[in-house]
């Protein structure tokens, strides 16, 4: 039978292994007393998580994470097996997935240690009694800020709850607006969890700032402006979620909504979406499938400011005609009957390329005809491909150090990450377009996605259905016809 509460380490061993104050009072106060935490983003929550992993790694425990993504679970067993201080205690931490059968399900189980564990598998096992309720040590809920009443993880939650009273509930967020939105969402989500108590560590907390004052490190920021055809475009999107924004307020006067909220200016931010939804959720049953489409609009509309700084010229051209590839001219989006809607897709296509009669691309015979490649690179691309010149002429002209030849570049999502690979590993040296064999690449790319496109056209043309397909209409494949 598992022992409850059993540490592997005791506290203060893996609280020195944290490089930082904050995170040491963090991990002594949530060991202390169950709790949420409540962190900023980038005050190391993984290093918390993982802390909580090497205290309960151990066969005495048995202790569920829900709540994780695969490569979430990756990177946390990856931080246990490097520290130090866990010694043997990695062996303890264990994935549980569908590849799993029941018998060894049940055995992971017997063992003992630090499981994480699917929603879906966990809810069916608690159900069927596979694992004993009585015997968990406890609960680490991780990403705590996606728990809601709906939710697997909830419902999870009060099985535990109902079974076993003396296990212990740990939940993490490094997502603060989450709870700041709607109407007492900390309040429920605390219900939720079953916790009575919430620690907060904003940025500004004293103990943060004198922790991140002590280790400053230089910074250089480096600002690129947009291209022309870039800000052009900008221009014209937030043309477009202005011509929204007041379709909106006309289409809500009827369900008195308060359209203050409904301005440009508080559009380009992310919670917007939150604040409509929040408005429109209540009466969501009254609202007309045109306000409904105004709302997805706007949401597109600022994902592509996003992706314009974001995208190659190429994948952003793309987007943008994959957009109207699914656009219903009788129950479509009305931004894209509009002038700047024209701009943008006008512009955004003379960034990749011009058709310009009698032309052949001497550096590429597979071109085709008439097609004059432009392949506007993103400005930020050149900027890197600078900045790292400059690493690798000082790293040539210093002393060779072992670990200081190490460059990291950090992104935004896993995408930004393979495209700058990408890039990196095509780019010319010493030329005012090193993009350009990765730019031909998606090029080409582009042009086989149009020639797919067309075919797929002319076989529902030929087919003659009878069911109207909801990629037809000249709408669907009018950029087509200019290739």
């Amino acid at each position: 039978m598992f022992m409850q509460f059993t540490s592997s380490l005791s506290t203060l061993e893996i609280m020195s292994s944290l490089p930082l104050a904050f995170q040491k009072e963090i991990v002594a106060e949530l060991a202390a007393e169950d709790a949420l935490l409540i962190m900023a983003r980038g005050l190391g929550l993984r290093s918390i998580i993982g802390a909580f992993l090497q205290i309960y790694s151990q066969p005495q425990n048995l202790v569920l994470l829900i709540n994780t993504n695969a490569e979430e679970e990756v990177a946390l067993r990856d931080d246990l097996l490097r520290s130090t201080n866990v010694g043997q205690g990695g062996a303890y931490f264990r994935s549980i997935t569908s590849e799993l059968s029941l018998s060894e399900r049940s055995d992971l189980y017997r063992y003992g240690g630090v499981m994480a564990i699917t929603s879906r598998i966990l809810v069916m096992d608690l159900l069927t009694g596979r694992i004993p309720v009585h015997l968990i040590t406890g609960m680490l809920v991780a990403n705590a800020h996606r728990v809601s009443a709906t939710s697997t993880e909830a419902f999870i939650l009060r099985l535990f709850r109902q079974g076993n009273s003396e296990g212990f509930v740990k939940a993490f967020s490094d997502q603060p607006e989450v709870f700041s939105t709607g109407f007492a969402t900390l309040e429920k989500t605390m219900k939720l969890l079953y916790l009575r108590k919430v620690n907060l560590w904003p940025r500004f907390h004293v103990t943060v700032t004198e922790s991140l004052e002590s280790h400053a490190t230089d910074v250089i920021e480096i600002r690129q402006p947009m291209t022309k055809a870039m800000k052009a475009i900008q221009s014209a999107i937030i043309d477009c979620i202005d011509v929204c924004l007041q379709e909106l307020r006309r289409s809500s006067s009827a369900i008195e909504l308060d359209v203050e909220d409904f301005t440009v200016e508080k559009a380009l931010f992310k919670s917007f979406d939150v604040i409509i939804r929040r408005q429109l959720d209540p009466v969501w049953h009254r609202v007309s499938s045109k306000t409904k489409q105004l709302v997805g609009d706007l949401k597109t509309l600022r994902n592509l400011l996003g992706y314009l700084v974001s995208y190659d010229s190429v994948n952003f051209n793309l987007y943008l005609e994959t957009i109207l590839a699914t656009h219903n001219p009788s129950s479509g989006s009305y931004w894209l009957m509009t002038d700047p809607a024209d701009k943008i897709y006008s512009t955004a296509k003379s960034r990749v390329f011009l058709h310009q009669a009698g032309y052949t691309d001497p550096d590429d015979p597979n071109m085709l005809p008439n097609m004059r490649p432009t392949l506007e690179e993103l400005p930020k691309w050149n900027i890197l491909s600078e900045i790292m010149d400059e690493v690798e002429l000082e790293m040539h002209h210093s002393p060779h150090s072992e670990g200081l030849d190490t460059v990291l570049i950090m992104t935004q999502d896993q995408r930004s990450c393979t495209q700058l690979r990408r890039y990196l590993s095509t780019a010319k040296s010493n030329s005012q377009t090193r993009g350009k064999p990765l730019m031909r690449e998606l090029l080409h790319g582009y042009l086989r996605w149009k020639s797919n496109m067309k075919h797929f056209k002319d076989n529902v043309v030929n087919t003659k259905t009878t069911t109207q397909s909801p990629f037809s209409g000249k709408y669907l494949f009018e950029f087509c016809a200019e290739m």
